[in-house]
């Protein structure tokens, strides 16, 4: 979760720094020159587009961020999912979105498993990290 966020981050910054070369990139291509409603409502609406698209990649990226780190920890298993699921909302960059669906698809199978929920549980009995995981690797598997 947390590389995803990073590079969704990436992604939130390049789209906030497009939109301020928007209008003159878009002054040297003739098809925006002829001076139609179009390309003048394609000249305006398209850098407020591409910060508030920015601006949710960043937000997601937090999101993402804090939910990894939380994780590492044994904490924030609701906010996991709320981390998850907002994910979904990168369905407009189309950059972001398999990897947030691959995510989420992995992350709901993973945080949904038994031996996961105990793990947090006994976190939350105030059990250290160190030793849920050692307690996980004492365990034989099939």
């Amino acid at each position: 979760m947390i590389v995803n966020g990073i590079f969704t981050s990436f992604y939130g910054i390049y789209t906030i720094v497009l939109s301020f070369f928007w209008p003159d990139m878009m002054a040297n291509n003739p098809a925006f020159q002829d001076g139609t409603p179009e390309a003048k409502m394609a000249m305006e609406f398209m850098p407020i587009a591409f910060i508030a698209t920015g601006v949710l990649c960043i937000i997601l990226a937090l999101l993402y961020v804090f939910s990894g780190i939380l994780l590492i920890k044994f904490r924030g298993y609701k906010f996991a999912f709320v981390a998850l699921i907002g994910g979904m909302a990168s369905l407009m960059t189309c950059y972001c979105f398999p990897t947030s669906l691959g995510l989420l698809i992995f992350g709901l199978i993973v945080l949904l498993d038994q031996p996961v929920r105990d793990a947090f549980e006994a976190a939350e009995a105030g059990v250290s990290p160190k030793d849920i995981i050692s307690r996980h690797n004492a365990v034989p598997r099939r």
